[in-house]
C-alpha cells in the first residue's frame, strides 16, 4: 500500500514526492501502521521499484486486499496522478469504514463518489461481487480496471475470456458494455467493446488502445465505440462450422438432454438449424454457447409450431427460464451491468433476429407469428452454405 499512519496519527502518502534520503530518515525515526487493522507495517524503500508499505509476513489485515505487486503499485500510482489532474477531490487508498472497503482511489464528481479499483491478481467471484455490491449499496459507483496482462487476443476481432474476466464487464448508462484493461508498462488503456460471445470462452469484439494522458476518465467511460457485425461475420460462420463438427463428435456430458431432444425431433447434432447461433447484442448475459441456448429456444418453443401460429414472448422466456433452472442454460452474474439490461433482452433480441431472417414476423409488441420453417441442412456439405446464407441475410437486414 502507498498510504500509512504514523505514530502521531498523521497520514503518510508515498506519492508526496519523498526522496530516498527522506524516506530512510522517516523509516529510522517513525513507526507506521495500517489505517485499517492498525497493525504495524514496514516501509520498503525502492530506487528502481516503487516504495511502499507492507504488512509483516504473519500479520493478517481485517480487509480483503490484493497483494501489492510492482505492477499494482505502479498502476495505482499512475492512475492516481492522472485522476488528480482531473478531479479536485481525489483520494488514494481511503478506508471507507461504513462498508469496510479500501478502494485504490476514490474521486468525488458532482457530489457523487466513484471508486477506482485496479485489479492485477485473480479474485474470487464472491469477493468481487461482495465488494462491488457494497459500493453500489452505498451509492458509490465502482469502476474496475484490470491489468492488461489478462487480455487474450486471438485475432483482430477474436478474444478468449474466462469467467473471471467477464466479471469486469461494465455498462455505463446506455452505452455498450465494455471491459477496461490498463497497462502500467505502456501507460495505455485497452477498451474492449461491442462484445458478442460465441461460446463460453470465445468472444468477438472491438479493441481500442489509448494512451493514459490522451484521454480523460469521462471520455474513457462514455465514448461511443461500436463495431458492425459484418466486420467479423465470416469468422463467426467459421466458428459455427467448428461447432457443428465438435458438437456431433465430442458432445459434453451436460448436453445429453439436448442430444436426446434432437433425436426426438429427428435432427442430427451436425445438422442443427442454420438459425441457431445468431449474434444478439445483449447475449453477454448468457454463458452457454450461442448455438446451444438458441437451439433450446427453437426446440422448446418454435420448432413444432405450424406456419401461421402465434407464440408470445412470455411463453418463450418461461421455457428459457426453465432451462436455466435445470442448468441446460447457464447465465452470467454481471454486477457491473446495472442499467437498462437484463438476460430477457437477449431472448427478445433472438426472436427479433428470427424476424429478420424470415422465420417469424412480429404481430404485436410481444407476439410473433411463425412465417416459415427453420433451415435444416440435409448433409454436412450443405451446412456451411445455409449458415452463410442466413448470416448474410441477417447482416443485410441489420445494416
Amino acid at each position: 500500500m502507498l498510504v500509512a499512519i504514523n505514530e502521531y496519527g498523521q497520514s503518510i502518502s508515498l506519492l508526496d514526492h519523498y526522496d530516498v534520503r527522506t524516506l530512510r530518515e522517516l523509516r529510522n525515526t517513525q513507526n507506521f501502521f495500517c489505517p485499517i487493522c492498525k497493525k504495524e507495517v514496514q516501509l520498503k524503500i525502492g530506487q528502481k521499484k516503487v516504495s511502499h508499505f507492507s504488512h509483516y509476513q504473519l500479520a493478517e489485515c481485517t480487509i480483503d486486499h490484493e497483494a501489492e505487486t510492482e505492477t499494482h503499485l505502479t498502476g495505482k500510482q499512475q492512475l492516481f496522478t492522472w485522476l488528480k489532474q482531473q478531479y479536485e477531490i481525489t483520494k488514494l487508498e481511503p478506508y471507507l469504514k461504513s462498508i469496510a472497503q479500501r478502494p485504490d482511489i476514490l474521486i468525488e464528481k458532482n457530489d457523487k463518489a466513484i471508486a477506482i479499483e485496479f485489479q492485477c491478481s485473480r479474485l474470487s467471484d464472491s469477493s468481487f461481487q461482495k465488494r462491488t455490491l457494497s459500493y453500489l449499496d452505498s451509492q458509490i459507483t465502482p469502476i474496475w480496471m484490470i491489468n492488461a496482462s489478462h487480455l487474450k487476443q486471438v485475432s483482430t476481432y477474436q478474444f478468449t475470456m474466462s469467467p473471471f474476466i467477464w466479471q469486469f464487464l461494465t455498462k455505463f448508462n446506455h452505452q455498450y458494455p465494455t471491459i477496461i484493461y490498463y497497462s502500467p508498462q505502456k501507460q495505455s488503456f485497452y477498451q474492449l467493446s461491442s462484445i458478442i460471445p460465441f461460446s463460453p470462452t470465445l468472444s468477438f469484439g472491438q479493441l481500442n488502445e489509448t494512451k493514459l494522458n490522451d484521454i480523460s476518465l469521462d471520455v474513457l467511460l462514455y465514448r461511443k465505440s461500436h463495431t458492425a457485425f459484418q466486420h467479423f461475420q465470416y469468422l463467426w460462420i467459421q466458428q459455427k462450422v467448428q461447432f457443428r463438427l465438435h458438437f456431433s463428435i465430442y458432445p459434453q456430458k451436460n448436453q445429453r438432454r439436448l442430444l436426446l431432444a434432437l433425436y426426438q425431433n429427428r435432427m442430427s447434432p451436425s445438422l442443427i438449424p442454420a438459425e441457431a447461433g445468431l449474434p444478439c447484442p445483449t447475449m453477454y448475459w448468457i454463458h452457454t454457447s450461442s448455438c446451444i441456448w438458441q437451439l433450446w429456444i427453437i426446440i422448446d418453443s418454435l420448432l413444432n409450431l405450424k406456419i401461421g401460429e402465434i407464440v408470445g414472448f412470455k411463453t418463450v422466456y418461461r421455457a428459457f427460464c426453465n432451462r436455466v433452472r435445470t442448468k441446460d442454460i447457464i447465465v452470467r452474474t454481471l454486477p457491473l451491468v446495472t442499467s437498462n439490461s437484463h438476460v430477457s433482452f437477449a431472448v427478445m433480441e433472438y426472436l427479433q433476429m428470427l424476424c429478420k431472417v424470415n422465420i417469424l414476423e412480429k404481430v404485436s409488441k410481444t407476439d410473433f407469428r411463425k412465417r416459415s420453417n427453420f433451415t435444416i441442412p440435409v448433409n454436412d456439405s450443405q451446412s456451411f452454405e445455409v449458415d452463410r446464407k442466413v448470416i448474410n441475410l441477417l447482416t443485410r437486414k441489420t445494416n
